[in-house]
């Protein structure tokens, strides 16, 4: 189909244009192709590589011999230019964080939509169904056309539509989320523009030629500004890499450098802990936050010495693993985890990820004392009190010998309950292990029973729970909780003291309407032998170090009546449902 005159001359220069683009678009697609590409840079890569056999087909077209051939060449490169806007849509998915939305369903669906159309295109002189026919148009560059059916344009605008929605994307992840990405999305905003600007110049008349050949040549800007974006931008390298791998997966403070511990990126939380990091990319770390570093590695300026290059091994770094760093509310603990990132087979930096576990020390801290106080504790409660107990129990069988036992057979349960009590608690501090093996119970049926079991005179209970609200709990330590709590409400309030047991937001309370706590004394009553009265200052201890070891916290408070209020918080309350049988059918987290 080669004219003749002026009109060879057009259509050799818009053949050699076709070609030229080719073939950069090929050496474009060689330099970026790397096995270590993620899935957006393969994408990416995919995409570019698609404009060299349409380029190669368009002009096939234009130099066949024959009319039949050109039709052919023509149906081909149109199939295959099909697929080019799929896979852009397909690599913005990626690249703009939704990754989650590419299955194997979606790609497979994108596959079959593909092959569908392409089949019908190439197919079409057989069924007709794609196009109603072909005409050669154009005078300067003459080319085949041809005129679509109804319903294959239709069948096709999907095509179309995932073109201006990647922009649309890129667009979006510009304006609206400018971290990280946002020079790279810029880059690709500009690249992707010539494309579309080409296709509209050619819709209008005012290029000539085939119009996939137009978009080949226009996508070479694309091309050009994908490898400036690799070099300049690390397209597909460490920060969109790190983005990808790690901010979005975890819920922390995550700093990202480079080979030279410059700063590259950074997320939300790293900046409401770290406020100098804003704005500061490209800055040395180590002059930001000097903590990070190991001094070792790191001269006063916070420049990076040489041996942060040579580490010794490939799991060192140049950071520390904890740190301590003060704020408005007091000295902070931070520990620290480091991971390499490498890209195209080298070494590009790292992602940092800071963890405060100023909480999670404090606890430890305390577990500790607690479970050092319980071993002081159980060790006076096996030495002074199991004695007396063997004593008591030997007696106690002797009278049931003389057919006491009407009055005596109580003293001995109790006394077992006792013994079943020391020896719970000398496993609990001597292992200092949580409460693992529980089970649902009712609050309200475990403190009845441990009111029945304690000395309380003519004090009275009133339970503000139903029976069916219940808690998971090891059940012999909840009733020596309770046990604890009523003998101690007894003996600082009086034998007419009211308990009450009810429940608030996050767990439930036991209070009374006695004399109270005194406020200076509130945040040491738990504290071993502690006491204002003449017990032994232990039962609160006891009812602290078991609410610990169930994973729950305790405090004192004033009670609304003004005695005292033991409160227990991050403890789940269900609400356990029964059949009419009493059979128990299933329980539902309470919504309080």
């Amino acid at each position: 189909m080669v004219g003749e005159g002026g009109w060879m001359n057009a259509e050799t220069l818009y053949v050699a244009a076709v070609l030229l683009t080719s073939g950069f678009v090929t050496a474009v697609v060689a330099w970026l192709w790397s096995d270590d590409l993620d899935l957006s840079g393969k994408l990416f890569v995919l995409m570019v590589a698609l404009h060299l056999p349409v380029g190669l087909l368009v002009v096939a077209e234009l130099l066949a011999p024959s009319r039949t051939l050109s039709i052919q060449f023509y149906a081909l490169h149109t199939a295959l230019s099909m697929a080019i806007p799929l896979v852009f849509f397909l690599f913005t998915l990626s690249f703009t964080g939704n990754r989650r939305l590419l299955s194997r369903r979606l790609l497979a669906g994108v596959g079959v939509y593909a092959a569908v159309v392409a089949g019908l295109e190439v197919t079409n002189p057989i069924h007709s169904l794609a196009r109603n026919g072909y005409q050669v148009v154009g005078t300067t560059v003459p080319h085949v056309t041809g005129t679509p059916t109804t319903a294959f344009s239709l069948l096709t605008l999907p095509s179309f539509l995932a073109s201006y929605a990647a922009i649309g994307m890129l667009g979006y992840r510009f304006l609206a989320r400018r971290e990280g990405r946002s020079m790279q999305t810029l880059v690709l905003l500009v690249g992707f523009a010539p494309p579309f600007v080409v296709s509209s110049l050619w819709f209008t008349g005012l290029l000539v030629g085939p119009i996939n050949g137009s978009f080949v040549v226009g996508s070479s800007w694309t091309a050009a500004f994908a490898g400036w974006a690799v070099f300049r931008y690390q397209l597909f390298d460490v920060e969109p890499l790190a983005r990808e791998a790690v901010f979005e997966v975890l819920d922390e403070r995550v700093i990202v450098v480079d080979d030279d511990l410059r700063l590259l990126d950074y997320n939300e939380d790293a900046t409401e802990t770290f406020p100098e990091l804003v704005g500061n990319r490209g800055q040395p770390v180590g002059s930001l936050l000097p903590a990070l570093l190991d001094d070792r590695e790191r001269v006063d300026d916070g420049t990076p010495t040489d041996a942060e290059s040579d580490t010794g091994t490939d799991d060192a770094t140049p950071f520390v693993s904890e740190f301590t760093r003060s704020d408005g509310s007091g000295p902070r603990e931070y520990t620290v985890t480091v991971t390499r990132l490498d890209a195209n087979g080298r070494h590009q930096g790292y992602a940092v990820v800071v963890r405060d576990i100023t909480a999670k020390q404090r606890r430890i801290r305390d577990l500790e004392q607690q479970k050092a106080q319980l071993e002081r504790f159980a060790s006076t409660l096996s030495h002074d009190i199991r004695n007396p107990l063997n004593v008591a129990r030997g007696r106690a069988e002797l009278a049931l010998e003389h057919d006491e036992e009407e009055h005596l057979v109580e003293v001995t349960g109790a006394l077992d309950r006792i013994d079943r009590i020391i020896d719970d608690l000398l496993t609990l501090s001597r292992e200092g292990r949580a409460i693992d093996d529980r089970q649902r119970v009712s609050l309200a049926d475990v403190a009845e029973g441990a009111w029945r079991t304690t000395e309380t005179g003519s004090a009275t209970l009133d339970v503000e729970l139903d029976d069916c609200v219940s808690v998971y709990a090891d059940r012999t330590r909840l009733l020596n909780v309770f046990e604890n709590l009523f003998r101690n409400c007894v003996e600082h309030g009086g034998s007419s003291v009211t308990v009450t047991l009810g429940r608030h937001d996050d767990g439930f309370y036991v209070a009374d309407d006695g004399p109270g706590i005194p406020p200076e004394h509130r945040d040491s009553v738990f504290e071993y032998e502690f006491t204002t009265a003449d017990g032994t200052g232990l039962g609160l201890a006891i009812v602290e170090a078991i609410a610990n070891a169930h994973g729950w916290t305790v405090e004192a408070r004033a009670s609304d009546a003004g005695g005292a209020r033991i409160t227990f918080s991050d403890a789940t309350l269900t609400n356990d449902t029964f059949d009419t049988d009493g059979t128990e059918t299933g329980a539902a987290e309470i919504e309080v």
